[in-house]
């Protein structure tokens, strides 16, 4: 596994970047709603404040006189300046007159203040002025529409969420199965051409040479290298926790094999270790041999990296089965030249050589 970032990082970082911004929308919501409420309180206020008596009303119609100062206090829409009719100094129809245009001025001053009355009362029972007033509805850019466009952000990210993570489980199950499928072939492979049983052979092979002597070592030697191993330097464990170090040549590439004798109660096996000259692990196995150690009883492969050295031992292991069949065929012939011994033909015309010959 590399040290970067997986897709899985990526992910939750992106998850978090998508709660951050969702966060960040509420917030602004709120704000934006208690900003147009302050706003909506103090217009209703201000047209609170602007409901009262029209100023100039008053002074209009506390003075009127004959020349029509009723009628034009009742112009100025004050109640005050409709009730004034002037010293009549002139006809009964002059009196008349003002009177009349003084009833039009209580009229109008009348109206102005039944209005004034429904506004103070429109503004005590929270219906608010038309325009931006207390409790006033706010523009399409509300509070509410905030919420909505956060709440479909949230659904579109939920959705997005879980497409993605759709996508990570099916391509974790598909790598999974080629995965899967890769190990079966492989063991298998390594099961069919005996790579665990190879292994094994050479290390109880050349875990004695040292402790042989030297026409002992030779013969040896000669017979490993009727199969292509040459083998170097052998370390042998110094305690039991420590592992047997095999240094050995395959076809002029050399190699090292690592091996730990491990002993349970009732179980007793070997862990193999191959590598290249490099130091890089080739294959990782256990095997447990039967009694005579010519064949394993339980074998398992727990990691094997294939590469071009895999057909070198399996070219290896061919070998050695056509050197053991030669060795058994021969073994098997031996009669015959003890019977050959014993029985010769004798060519014609030539003296049959006694023993005292």
């Amino acid at each position: 596994m590399s040290a970067g970032l997986t897709q899985t990082d990526y992910t939750v970082m992106l998850v978090l970047l998508l709660l951050l911004s969702a966060v960040g929308l509420v917030w602004l919501g709120a704000f934006l709603q208690r900003r147009g409420e302050h706003d909506g309180r103090a217009q209703g206020g201000r047209a609170f404040k602007g409901a009262g008596p029209a100023p100039g009303g008053t002074a209009g119609g506390g003075a009127g006189s004959v020349f029509g100062g009723g009628a034009a206090g009742g112009s100025g829409g004050s109640a005050a300046g409709g009730s004034g009719s002037g010293v009549a100094e002139g006809s009964g129809s002059g009196a008349g007159t003002h009177n009349g245009v003084g009833g039009d001025s209580t009229n109008s001053a009348t109206a102005g203040a039944s209005a004034a009355g429904d506004a103070r009362r429109g503004l005590w029972r929270g219906e608010g002025l038309r325009f931006g007033g207390f409790g006033a509805p706010m523009p399409h850019s509300s509070a509410e529409q905030i919420v909505r466009r956060m709440e479909q952000s949230l659904t579109d990210l939920q959705r997005q969420l879980n497409l993605d993570l759709a996508q990570l489980q099916a391509s974790m199950k598909a790598e999974r199965h080629d995965l899967e499928r890769h190990v079966a072939r492989v063991r298998q492979m390594a099961s069919d051409h005996k790579l665990a049983l190879t292994l094994f052979e050479l290390f109880d092979a050349l875990k004695a040479l040292p402790r042989k002597t030297t026409e002992a070592q030779e013969i040896d030697r000669a017979w490993h290298g009727q199969v292509g191993i040459e083998p170097d330097d052998i370390l042998l464990p110094e305690e039991e926790s420590d592992p047997w170090k095999i240094y050995f040549k395959l076809s002029g590439v050399w190699y090292l094999l690592r091996v730990l004798d491990r002993k349970y109660s009732r179980i007793d096996y070997y862990e193999i270790a191959l590598h290249d000259e490099d130091g890089r692990l080739l294959a990782e196995l256990r095997a447990r041999p039967d009694a005579a150690r010519t064949r394993l009883d339980k074998e398992y492969v727990s990691s094997l990296h294939v590469g071009p050295w895999l057909s070198e031992f399996i070219a290896l292991r061919l070998r050695m089965d056509h050197r053991l069949q030669r060795t058994l065929m021969e073994a098997a012939s031996r009669d015959v030249e003890s019977m050959r011994r014993s029985f010769r033909v004798l060519p014609v015309g030539k003296k049959v050589e006694t023993a005292s010959d």
